[in-house]
């Protein structure tokens, strides 16, 4: 079976050619004159009053919801008093802790700096318990037997990093028969 092809007629429609078949003419009511007829021009323009109505419901109902935005937005009551006080008040809260907060800096600074002096005090006297014991120096025998003598210690800390230990031993003042001190 072969296909049968439609004939189409040419139409002039605003300067340009265009082809119809017979169910396409008779679809949108076109003459043999190659003009629309009323009937499809009447439909075509209640479809247009129709989308029209519709894109002005569309229109109205976004004014509305728009309209209620504002009325949410600016029917707000702002206390701004209550704000004003509440904005001081968290300034002096605000001045108060930075004060704080730089004391315990200060404070924590201090801390670390004797932190640091005790770890040095502390391995310097390693050091120095180890050596003794290298040179074979019991220090629990020779501490009973030595009278009772002041221990000061220093360290410092030298450019290279590493620390300089000094430690200094005073002994007691011997009393004199005549001395009442």
């Amino acid at each position: 079976m072969a296909l049968l092809k439609k004939k189409k007629t040419k139409i002039k429609v605003a300067l340009s050619k265009v082809y119809m078949t017979d169910s396409q003419k008779k679809k949108y009511g076109v003459c043999e004159h190659k003009h629309v007829n009323y009937n499809f021009l009447e439909k075509l323009c209640r479809y247009q009053q129709k989308f029209i109505k519709s894109q002005f419901k569309k229109e109205a109902d976004l004014e509305k919801t728009l309209s209620e935005a504002d009325e949410k937005l600016y029917g707000l009551e702002i206390d701004y008093e209550s704000l004003e006080t509440d904005h001081k008040e968290l300034k002096s809260l605000h001045k108060e802790l930075t004060a704080t907060h730089e004391d315990c800096l200060c404070k924590n600074e201090k801390i670390l700096k004797d932190h640091h002096e005790i770890t040095r005090a502390y391995e310097g006297l390693h050091i120095l318990g180890r050596e003794c014991s290298e040179f074979k120096i019991n220090l629990k025998k020779h501490q009973k037997m030595l009278p009772e003598y002041k221990f000061h210690q220093k360290h410092e800390l030298l450019e290279s990093g590493r620390v300089k230990h000094i430690y200094k031993l005073i002994p007691p003042k011997i009393k004199k028969k005549g001395d009442k001190k």
